[in-house]
Parts: C-alpha cells; structure tokens; sequence
C-alpha cells in the first residue's frame, strides 16, 4: 500500500517488472510472479451507466462530446480505468457520473457483470489471482472499514509511505462535524431567515398532512410531530453555536498548534474524564 500515485506508477512500471525478470532467471516450478494494481471503483467506467448515458433524451453538448469520447475510448482499453484518458477538471465532474460508483450499482445482477466485461469486477478478479497487490492507502483503509469486502484476502502487507498512513486513517475512519454543516441540515428541515423561512422538510410534511381526510386519526399524529420536528430545529441551532464555541474554547486551552493555523488534540480518557 502507498499514498502517492507516483510511487504507485513506480512500482509497477519499474520496480516489480525488475523483480519479475530477476525471477524469470532463476529456474522454478512455480508460476511466474503476478502482480496487479487495484484502484478505487470510482477510477472504472461503469458500462451500464454509460449506455444509459447514451439513450438519454437530451444531452448538454459537454455530456455529447464526453460521451463520445469514452465511446471511442473503450475499444482501446483494457482496464477501464480513468487514469487512460489524461481528464481535464471538467470532464473529471462528468466522469463520476459514469464510473462505477457504489451507489445503484446492481452487482450480480447487472448484465455487463453477467457477460464478464464489467472493469471493476475484472480488475477485482486480477487481483485474486495475483502474488502481489498494489493498493493506495485510502482503499486498504476502506477494506479494514467494511471488514474485508473491498481487498482480497492477503497473507502479508506492506505499508510504503507510512508517514501519510494516520491522516488517511483519520479521514477514513473518522468524520467531521463543522458548525456550516450542522446548521445547513437544520436548515433543510426547517428555514428560519430569509424569503424561504418557515419552509423545509418539517414544512411540507405539515401541508402534505392537511390534504388527509383523517383529522382524529393518523394524520393529526404527523402533523404533531411535524410541529415538533420544528420546535426541535428552533432549539438546536442556538446549541450548536454553544457546541462550536464550547469547542473552541477546550481546543485553545488543551490544543497546540500544528501549522496552517490548525490546531489539533488528542482526546485520551484522562482527558474525557
């Protein structure tokens, strides 16, 4: 496992074709040394999602042009993978939408899964049959966070880079709470300034409510709660302006500085208590 492209690119451009040679010199029985990368499922095309891409009824002429261009792309790939195409920031922005992203993916059931020309499954099943691996420290990360699912069983590891592992641990295993953030999913539930105020989720649950028929049944029971779903919005924002405050305030009495105007602190148990 690495943290940088670079190194990555190294390693199997260089460094592990140097040992597979060194190998093949010496006589064996056993099979010649296998080696693969494997990369995040956002780095391969999602076949599916570019077919549906390109029977949408309408396209932006961006969409148009991105869409031919990986059509004219796939016959000369292998792998799938995005780092092939050299995107620009632009194209990057659409690549998602067509990348084999997790979310409504249909696994076993899709038919690009069922004839063996899905990438990510391809690339996966490289990996199952190679010696060696070679991964980046945020999808080894991702592979301890859902228990093994990601990464194929693996007697040794190797973690190159090290220095980069804890941030990475951080921001894959960890979240992050900023006060905008909070405020912004109150918001979404109840608006309190501004031409939209009063509107939100709590908002249209109590319209969608007052078109039932059932003032003594279940709907006067939502329309409570819609109210106090709302009341609770009205409540929680000035507390978490007090949380970000009180936060502050513990981080500039315990904290150090780390550079970059950060501060940041361990919290052991001691601390805690």
């Amino acid at each position: 496992s690495t943290a940088t492209i670079n190194l990555q690119e190294q390693l199997m451009t260089k460094d592990i074709p140097a040992v597979q040679r060194l190998l093949e010199a010496c006589p064996s029985d056993d099979r010649p040394l296998a080696a693969t990368q494997l990369k995040g499922r956002r780095n391969y095309l999602c076949l599916r999602r570019h077919l549906a891409g390109r029977q949408a009824p309408s396209l932006s002429d961006e969409e148009a042009h991105f869409l031919l261009r990986l059509l004219l792309w796939l016959p000369q790939t292998e792998s799938g993978d995005r780092a092939d195409l050299r995107l620009n920031a632009a194209e990057e922005m659409l690549w998602y939408r067509f990348s084999a992203q997790n979310e409504n993916c249909l696994g076993s059931s899709c038919p690009f899964v069922q004839d063996g020309s899905c990438f990510l499954v391809r690339a996966r099943q490289r990996a199952e049959a190679a010696h060696l691996v070679v991964v980046n420290h945020a999808l080894l990360l991702s592979d301890v966070a859902v228990g093994g699912r990601v990464i194929p069983p693996y007697d040794n590891l190797i973690v190159d880079e090290a220095q980069h592992l804890e941030e990475e641990v951080t921001r894959q295993l960890g979240f992050e709470a900023r006060e905008a953030d909070l405020l912004a999913y109150l918001d979404r539930l109840q608006r309190r300034e501004g031409r939209e105020r009063g509107s939100g989720l709590a908002a249209g649950v109590r319209q969608s409510v007052r078109g039932l028929a059932m003032p003594l049944g279940p709907g006067s029971h939502l329309t409570g709660l819609a109210a106090a779903m709302g009341e609770e919005v009205e409540k929680a924002h000035p507390r978490v302006r007090q949380f970000s405050e009180a936060t502050r305030v513990f981080l500039q009495q315990h904290a150090e500085e780390s550079g970059n105007y950060q501060q940041r602190l361990l919290l052991t148990r001691s601390m805690r208590v």
